[in-house]
Parts: structure tokens; C-alpha cells; sequence
């Protein structure tokens, strides 16, 4: 009986290397095999790793056809059968020897051979010595060899799986989402006594109706899980930002650790240290106290004591200032480095390092 193969998707040079091959491979395993096409072949094989190498799989597996994957990968989600890349004979001969076998088992490597044992130099000695038209002398089975029986051995005990315990959840903020989580796509929150915020992880900006920051000071006292937004389609999104202005994730990510500060340093940041601004921000108008605060640390560094007597706002708000703009990338101190931002640009939360 005579099989057919059919090598779909390869480049020419490799449709001509398979011809030169199938042959020789076939002459190895005592088989018949031949090129068809892929309507009439008993094996397809499919050259998975092109553009349209999944579509051609699903054609022949739809036609009922046994399919197996040519792939430089180890392995195929799209077949058991594979054929690796580059061709070699011996990748062609184990696949059509892993065709014959029934389905799930595995081509095993022919057994070497025994060695010559001196009862087996007997019997070839006698079968040589015997000339045709002679007797053959009769021989006499030595008694078979009683084995002593092996003891299995004792299955020696496992030790019990470590556990480990999960680390304890960590409640989400609003400043979760515009560093560490990436929403989907653009998304809405609705928060009782603020006007909507709507984010767009794409270009890292966000929307609102508020006419400034402090009316949304509800969305950054919450506690937040996914749920709380709202995904948006492409029309549902370009209807609720209509024509508002898109402003930085930056923005935001200031303004909700200036209303979370407290008056309470950042974790990261020496009480005892001096700072300055190294760069001078716009000032937002709603802080009416934070022009003179920044005045004052763009010229050098100095304690936090120090900044709060010169620019005459309270301790607590030079702290909160201190905090958001280092947040944001604004503030030096002579103590430490604090990096605003990972390795690929995008803002960190503050409070979670």
C-alpha cells in the first residue's frame, strides 16, 4: 500500500528538499510513500510557521485530513505530528514512522544488539559447522536458570508540600490605575459627589467636566477595584469627552497624592533632609499658598522647617507640596534619588514601594 503526503505552505527550495527526501526515508521504514496534493493525501503537512500556515492547518483538519506540523518550534499547538525545520532526513523518517504508530504513542529507538554471550557463540558455532545433506545432531536444552526473586524496594516517603500563604491584597486607589494597572482601554468612574473622570491608558491622559482639581477629591479617597470602571467602545468614548480637553496622567497622579499626603512624608523621604525644586512647575490656582512655596525652593536646597518660615505656609502643606512634586519628578533632595517613573517612562505610585 502506497501513502501520500502533501507539504503545504513551504517555501520551493524546501518543497524540492521534501521530494529529495521522502524517498530515502520511506526505503528506510519498508514503506511505500508518495508526493499528492492536499485533497488526496492521507498525511498533509503544514507549514505552521508562515503567514497563513494556521489557516491552511484548519482547511485540512476541517477536511478530515491527519495533519502534522513543519515548524522550527519544538512543538505545535496545531498538531502532535511534527516535522522540524530545518528538513533532515531523520525528522522525515521519525514522522512518517510516528504516522504507522496508533495515536498517542511514541516512536521508540531500535534496540541495540545483544551482546554475544558464550551460549550464543555455541549455537552459531554448531549452526556453521552443519553442511547440507548431514544430520543434524540432536541437542539438549540446558536446564533452565532459576532467578531469585528481587525484593521490590521500600517507597521511601515524600515530605508534605510547603504552603505557602498568599500575600495579603492591598486595597487599589485611583493612583493604582495610572501607574501599575492598565485598564483594557479607555474606561469611565463614577464616584457619588465628583463629576465622571474618564481614562485613556493608550496615551496616558484623562478627562473631566471639573472645572478644577478639588472636585475630584471623592475619586481619589476611594478604595477602587476593575469593576468600578466602565469600559467604553470607540463611540461610547468619543461621546462622553466630547470637546474637553485631554490632560496628563501626571496631573492627576499630583493632585492624589497632594489630597492623600496628610501632612505626612513620603515613606522614601528623610525627615532630615534639605530640598529644591529642580525645575519650576506650573502653578496650579487653586493653591493660591503653593507660588510662594515654590519661589522660594527654586533657589536652593533647605529643610522642610526652613521652607515653611520662608514662604509662611504651614508645615503640613509644605509637606504635601514636597510629596507631590516629587511624585511628578519636580523635587530634588540631598539625601536621596526618588524615581518618579520605571524603566519604561510610566509614573509609579508613591505609596506602594
Amino acid at each position: 500500500m502506497a501513502y501520500k503526503i502533501a507539504l503545504v505552505g513551504a517555501t520551493a527550495d524546501e518543497e524540492t528538499e521534501f521530494r529529495n527526501l521522502l524517498s530515502p526515508a520511506a526505503q528506510r521504514l519498508r514503506q511505500n510513500w508518495e508526493i499528492s496534493n492536499e485533497r488526496d493525501a492521507d498525511l498533509v503537512v503544514v507549514d505552521v510557521d508562515s503567514v497563513f500556515g494556521h489557516m491552511a492547518w484548519l482547511k485540512a483538519s476541517s477536511a478530515g485530513k491527519r495533519t502534522a506540523a513543519f515548524t522550527g518550534r519544538e512543538s505545535a499547538r496545531e498538531s502532535d505530528l511534527l516535522l522540524g525545520r530545518p528538513l533532515s532526513l531523520e525528522g522525515l523518517v521519525k514522522l512518517l514512522l510516528m504516522f504507522n504508530l496508533p495515536s498517542g504513542a511514541t516512536a521508540q529507538p531500535a534496540a541495540p544488539a545483544a551482546p554475544t554471550t558464550p551460549a550464543v557463540a555455541e549455537r552459531e558455532s554448531y549452526a556453521s559447522e552443519f553442511r547440507p545433506g548431514e544430520a543434524r545432531p540432536q541437542r539438549v536444552a540446558p536446564p533452565p536458570r532459576v532467578e531469585a526473586p528481587v525484593e521490590a524496594p521500600k517507597p521511601v516517603p515524600r515530605p508534605a508540600p510547603v504552603v505557602t500563604p498568599p500575600p495579603p491584597s492591598r486595597e487599589l486607589a485611583l493612583a493604582d490605575f495610572l501607574t501599575g494597572i492598565s485598564l483594557p482601554g479607555p474606561a469611565r468612574l463614577v464616584t457619588a459627589g465628583a463629576p465622571d473622570l474618564l481614562l485613556d491608558p493608550a496615551s496616558l491622559t484623562w478627562y473631566s467636566s471639573a472645572t478644577g482639581l478639588r472636585a475630584l477629591a471623592p475619586h481619589c479617597a476611594r478604595a477602587l477595584v476593575l469593576g468600578d470602571w466602565q469600559l467604553l467602545n470607540a463611540g461610547e468614548y468619543a461621546a462622553a469627552k466630547g470637546n474637553l480637553a485631554a490632560q496628563p496622567f501626571s496631573r492627576l497622579l499630583w493632585f492624589y497624592v497632594l489630597n492623600r499626603s496628610q501632612g505626612e512624608l513620603l515613606p522614601e523621604l528623610d525627615r532630615a533632609a534639605r530640598f529644591k525644586l529642580a525645575r519650576y512647575p506650573q502653578s496650579e490656582r487653586e493653591f493660591t499658598k503653593h507660588f510662594r512655596i515654590g519661589t522660594f525652593m527654586m533657589k536652593d536646597f533647605a529643610s522642610l522647617e526652613d521652607i515653611a518660615e520662608a514662604s509662611g505656609a504651614a508645615l503640613p502643606d509644605v509637606i504635601d507640596y514636597v510629596n507631590a512634586y516629587t511624585a511628578v519628578g519636580f523635587v530634588e533632595n540631598d539625601r536621596s534619588r526618588y524615581e518618579a517613573s520605571d524603566a519604561r517612562g510610566r509614573l509609579r505610585n508613591p505609596f506602594t514601594r
